[in-house]
């Protein structure tokens, strides 16, 4: 592929795999455990790594939720300006779905967020195996009201495979997963947040797999699943560039070979990875639930233009 790779591009392309991917099971009791809202007491959301918006996207597409005032953070600028084209879109079809754009960091937004209100509903999507679970889970369920919920997808669990074999031999594309995953923060963020999210105070309340599986139908691509695929193989160039326990040529001949199998049609592509719905405390008793969103929204909105006037 010679035009130049783009982040925003991967994560636009990646909206289909995903909507694909996703765990039915998980997502439908996700909208079970969730508490009614309307346009005086709108659930109040925060997404960590919100990218361009996908999630948001998805959200408003399932025609599950009118009302909510929606926070997505992204350290990405780029990520961010992106979502932003898209709010005028979002707020005609949505007049009482609220979402407010946020570049920083997610710890250190967290950490400036401690004195604000708290929210129903975290949401991480494709976003916390690049993470240290034992620092970011702590400091994101204190950002949640006691009983929220937290919703986590596609984290990825240790399994990376593409059909058919390269040219290089099925030896070789193990050794260059192997050494790929080696890259990573932590190639097996899905099996660890079992435990990580009891450790945080976090109880699981649905979990199921979420694997990605791309392939190609009459030699077509779905989308723009084909620039999906390349920009996969760009991660493992920037992942494995110059690696020690490769030689100078293997990696580039290796590339060229699965691209060329992206041009014809042919290369399979599966990640596992798990979706996870839980809960952070148990869900308080109040004589008027929505009454008590509602002035907690109103006290929200408050500290979020006090904020944006200061």
């Amino acid at each position: 592929m010679s035009q130049p790779y783009s982040f925003t591009r991967y994560l636009e392309a990646k909206k289909t795999v995903d909507d694909r991917s996703l765990n039915t099971h998980v997502w439908n009791q996700l909208w079970e455990a969730l508490p009614s809202s309307s346009r005086l007491a709108p659930l109040q959301i925060l997404e960590v790594g919100a990218g361009t918006g996908t999630m948001i996207e998805r959200i408003l597409e399932s025609n599950r939720l009118n009302a909510a005032l929606y926070t997505a953070v992204d350290a990405d600028a780029e990520n961010i300006n992106a979502l932003r084209d898209k709010l005028q879109g979002w707020a005609e079809e949505r007049p009482y779905f609220m979402v407010i754009p946020e570049t920083a960091d997610v710890l250190t937004f967290a950490a400036q967020e401690q004195d604000k209100e708290p929210y129903d509903l975290l949401i991480a999507h494709a976003f916390l195996d690049l993470l240290d679970l034992a620092e970011v889970l702590p400091a994101l369920f204190a950002r949640l009201k006691p009983g929220g919920l937290f919703y986590f997808t596609i984290n990825f669990d240790g399994a990376t495979i593409f059909e058919p074999a390269s040219s290089l031999g099925r030896a070789f594309d193990e050794q260059i997963i192997a050494l790929y995953h080696g890259t990573m923060h932590n190639s097996h963020t899905g099996r660890q947040m079992f435990q990580q999210v009891q450790q945080a105070g976090g109880s699981l309340l649905a979990a199921g797999s979420s694997d990605w599986v791309v392939f190609a139908q009459e030699g077509r691509y779905p989308a723009d699943e084909a620039y999906f695929l390349h920009h996969i193989l760009h991660f493992f160039e920037s992942s494995l560039h110059n690696h020690p326990q490769l030689g100078p040529q293997q990696l580039t001949a290796w590339l060229a070979d699965r691209h060329a199998q992206i041009e014809r049609g042919e290369l399979v592509y599966i990640a596992h990875q798990l979706d996870m719905l839980g809960r952070v405390g148990p869900v308080p008793q109040a004589a008027d639930p929505a009454a008590e969103r509602a002035a907690n929204f109103r006290a929200a909105m408050q500290q979020r233009l006090s904020d944006s006037n200061a």
